[in-house]
C-alpha cells in the first residue's frame, strides 16, 4: 500500500492506493481507530472532527476536517496512518 498526505487549506487530504476489493474494510478500520483515538500513537486524531471517505479504483480518499479551533498536523497523521495500515495488512490469526 502507498499512501499520499496533503494539507489543503484547514483540512488534510489522504490517498491510499493499492487496496482493491478491501476499500470499505480499510474505511471502516480508519474509522474504528479514530474513534478509539486514546490509543492514537500521535493524537493526532483528537484534532479530526469528521472523516468524508470515497474509494474508487482500488484507492481510498480520506478528507480529515479538524474541530473548531484545531489544526491537524499532517505528521501526526502519518504517524496513525502508518500504525493503522500496519494492523491492516496483518494477517489474521486462525
Amino acid at each position: 500500500m502507498k499512501y499520499q498526505i496533503e494539507k489543503q487549506g484547514h483540512n488534510v487530504l489522504v490517498r491510499i492506493d493499492g487496496v482493491a476489493g478491501r476499500e470499505r474494510a480499510l474505511i471502516e478500520m480508519i474509522q474504528l481507530c479514530r474513534r478509539s483515538a486514546w490509543a492514537c500513537q500521535s493524537g493526532e486524531c483528537r484534532n479530526v472532527a469528521t472523516i468524508e471517505d470515497r474509494a474508487a479504483g482500488g484507492s481510498v480518499f480520506l478528507t480529515l476536517v479538524p474541530r473548531t479551533g484545531a489544526q491537524i498536523n499532517p505528521s501526526g497523521v502519518e504517524i496513525c496512518l502508518r500504525y493503522a495500515l500496519a494492523r491492516f495488512e496483518m494477517p489474521a490469526a486462525g
